[in-house]
């Protein structure tokens, strides 16, 4: 899933198609400080905002090592589909490095109605193209120039409440798991965020909040990984959210 956001040409400018990637990799030594589960695993909404309906973490695989891996969904495909089940296999292949690796438990209901309205986008879109195709073929070239303005304005319709929506609690998941973060609640063990779509923006909020909290919050995030992130390409805020990450 986190591969497809490059291909879908949703958001507009650089930002579009950004994938950053800040800090190094971090080679796991020694055994654990102790247990995710005793500090993040549980953490529930009512003890971070009540601006964020869902919020929690679920373990998705414990191997031995220091490393704390976080992945953060940016949307889900339907109804079956978790925060936890996106990450299952791929975290899973990570724990070869050894370490933790969790899931973030965010409005799972607002990425549902985000990964349908990108489904019917997509549908939608593929059916503006074989139509052009057939109205070129037949009537030439004016025919796409005409339909093509009518059909974008529909297709934007469909997502712009969704992507609206999940872009407001992006926001307020990021600033929620920098307050998760800088109480440390995973120890000092390397952590790494990884996330695609509004997963990634809820990253990126995330540095830019522990950047605003001054030196104390510096390193707590040892590699941030943000794969097609829907923020600005402002090399300002790229370059605020890297300076709390080592």
């Amino acid at each position: 899933t986190p591969a497809v956001i490059a291909g879908l040409g949703l958001i507009s400018g650089a930002a579009g198609a950004s994938v950053a990637a800040f800090g190094g990799l971090t080679v796991a030594v020694g055994a654990s400080f102790g247990a995710v589960g005793a500090g993040l695993v549980g953490y529930k909404v009512a003890r971070v905002t009540s601006e964020v309906k869902e919020f929690g973490f679920e373990l998705v695989d414990r191997s031995p090592g220091l490393p704390v891996t976080i992945g953060v969904a940016g949307w889900l495909e339907d109804a079956s589909e978790t925060c936890y089940s996106v990450w299952d296999d791929a975290l899973c292949d990570v724990a070869g490095d050894g370490g933790e690796c969790l899931a973030l438990m965010w409005e799972q209901d607002v990425l549902r109605d985000l990964g349908n309205s990108m489904s019917i986008f997509l549908k939608s879109q593929i059916a503006c193209q074989v139509r052009d195709a057939v109205g070129n073929a037949v009537l030439g070239t004016a025919f796409g120039s005409l339909t093509w303005p009518l059909a974008l304005v529909g297709l934007a319709d469909t997502i712009d409440g969704p992507w609206a929506m999940a872009m407001s609690r992006a926001d307020r998941a990021g600033k929620a798991l920098a307050d998760v973060l800088a109480r440390r609640l995973h120890g000092h063990r390397p952590l790494t965020l990884v996330g695609f779509g509004m997963g990634a923006r809820v990253i990126l909020v995330c540095l830019l909040e522990l950047a605003e909290r001054g030196v104390e919050a510096h390193g707590i995030v040892e590699t941030a990984v943000c794969l097609g992130t829907p923020y600005s390409a402002s090399p300002s805020i790229w370059e605020k959210a890297s300076s709390v990450v080592s």
